[in-house]
Order: structure tokens, then sequence, then C-alpha cells
């Protein structure tokens, strides 16, 4: 009786066939094969194992008169300790992005992030602490592996993050109009690329009739006025950029007031000035100069 493996030497949970080859006897033979940790039993002469840790494979042989046996020795390489995976949830695409946490980690082991089965570019070596893979933006999935490098074996970590991707909403506040003092102006929003269920909201809403509704009535205007516009997706909670449309209001006293976007800055960065006339004929001429009186430009925005 001679027995044999394919691999004698295995990462945990990879698979080797064994072999039991006779020679003389009489008649056909059976197989009985056990395992040192017990666990496996097969009647085959060349079973497939798959050991988690390092085993002995012990295989009886038969004729009905004379029974012999031999051992197969398989011996399982040290693989990564397992942790425990968490995170993930919505993300709204282009406004926010998902993480993935692994609750702990080993020096020496190198971690890689999977996506519905297959391995992104985030891979993190262990430091001996949690460890965070951030900035995800896709839908999906996702698992970690981890390779320990002293023996170049792979093992997946507990759990499952997933990742679910919405579309933010997209608003248009409406064209700019223009309207005489003491009018009411109709500010109509639209909104697209969301699952079509909608929470509205119009700022200020003090001079709206409905500052919930996508289409509503200002009160009656005595000055120009910006209104801004946005959306909540009410299915998945995404929300909207703002849109801002102007009502210029004429008749009156000029009056004039200035919109910042975005409202905070940081130093050295670009924003953008409105300048929102109002009162008068409605003709207007906008002329920016800085705090020197030196000219910077001409008409209603400046960067």
């Amino acid at each position: 009786l001679e027995t044999f493996a394919e691999q004698n030497v295995l990462c945990p949970g990879d698979f080797t066939r064994l072999y039991a080859l006779v020679s003389g006897g009489n008649g056909p033979v059976s197989y009985t094969w056990s395992s040192e940790p017990s666990g496996f039993l097969s009647n085959q002469f060349n079973p497939v194992v798959n050991p988690l840790v390092s085993t002995s494979y012990t295989v009886v042989v038969s004729d009905g008169w004379t029974s012999i046996s031999a051992t197969v020795f398989i011996e399982v390489k040290q693989a990564a300790t397992t942790f425990q995976i968490s995170g993930g949830g919505v993300i709204c695409q282009g406004s926010n992005t998902a993480s993935v946490l692994l609750s702990d980690s080993e020096t020496g082991v190198e971690y890689t992030l999977f996506r519905n089965a297959f391995p992104t570019d985030f891979v993190l070596p262990g430091t001996g602490q949690p460890l965070l893979f951030v900035a995800l933006t896709l839908e999906g999935q996702y698992t970690i592996s981890a390779k320990l490098n002293a023996t170049s074996c792979n093992a997946m970590m507990d759990g499952v993050a997933e990742v679910i991707a919405y579309n933010s909403p997209l608003v248009y506040a409406g064209a700019d109009q223009q309207i005489t003092l003491n009018e009411a102006a109709l500010l109509q929003g639209i909104v697209s690329n969301g699952t079509g269920s909608y929470q509205y909201q119009w700022n200020p809403a003090y001079l709206t009739l409905q500052p919930q509704a996508a289409s509503t009535l200002t009160v009656p205007l005595a000055q120009s006025t910006g209104f801004l516009f946005h959306a909540q997706d009410q299915q998945s909670g995404c929300n909207s950029m703002v849109d801002t449309t102007f009502v210029v209001v004429t008749g009156g006293a000029l009056s004039l007031q200035l919109f910042p976007n975005p409202a905070e800055a940081c130093q050295g960065s670009n924003v953008l000035l409105t300048a929102l006339p109002g009162g008068g004929s409605g003709n207007y001429e906008v002329v920016w100069s800085d705090k020197n009186g030196d000219f910077l430009g001409l008409g209603t925005q400046i960067s």
C-alpha cells in the first residue's frame, strides 16, 4: 500500500487530493479513510480534503481477508487572525462616501478590500489597530482578505459591509425674473435624477406662501430678493445642492444686495459674488471695485 498527497503543505481551507495505491491482494478492495483531528471519512481511493489545521489522514484497505493501513500527513500553514467587518451604508452620489471598518489588525499582514468578490485597489498594512477603508463611492458588498506575509496564506475576515448608492437630486430654481414693486412672483422649481418622491424647500421661507412646495407664489415683494431652492429625496434621504433664482423688483428707491457663493470660504479660494439691484427703472449698470476704488469689472457677477 502506497499513500501520498498531491500537496503536503497547504494554507487553511486549500484543497488537495489523497491517493491510496494498492498492489497484490485477492479480488476487489475497500478503502476507509479517517483523520486526526477527527471529522473526515471517505471510502474512495482518492478523496479530496481541505483541512483547516495540520491533519493526519489514515486509510485502511481490505480485500476481505487482509487489512493494511497507511497514513498521510498534511501540514497547514498559519494564516492571519480573523477579525470582524462593519460599516457600509447609504451614499448619495457626488455628496458623500462610505467606509468599511475592520475591528483589529496584525502587523506583518496585508489587508485587501474586495467588492462583489473582486479585489479593489484599497490595500492597507496591518498596524495592530483597527483599520478603516474610506472614500468608497461604489455600490456593492465589501469583504476583506488578509494575507500573512510570512506564509503567503490568505484568510477572509468575518462579515460583509453593504454599500447602497443613490443619485442625489438635481434641482433648478427657474429663470431669474423681474416684477414691479409690491407684486408677487411665481417660483417654479424642478427636481430630477432621484426616485421621484421629494421634499421641497424654498428660502427665505417667510417670503413665500408655500415654502415646501415645488411651485409657490411669493408674498408681495418690496425689494429684490434671491430665492434658494433645494430638495431631499424621501426614499434615499439624499439632498440636492442649492440653486438660486433672483427676483428683481423695480420701482421705488434704488437698492442693492450682495450674495456670496459660498458664504464661507478658506483664505485664497474663489468666491462668486452676485449683485442684486432693485428699485428704479429696472435698467442697471453694476460696476465692481476694490476697497481702494480700483476697477474690477462690470456685470452682476464677479469672482
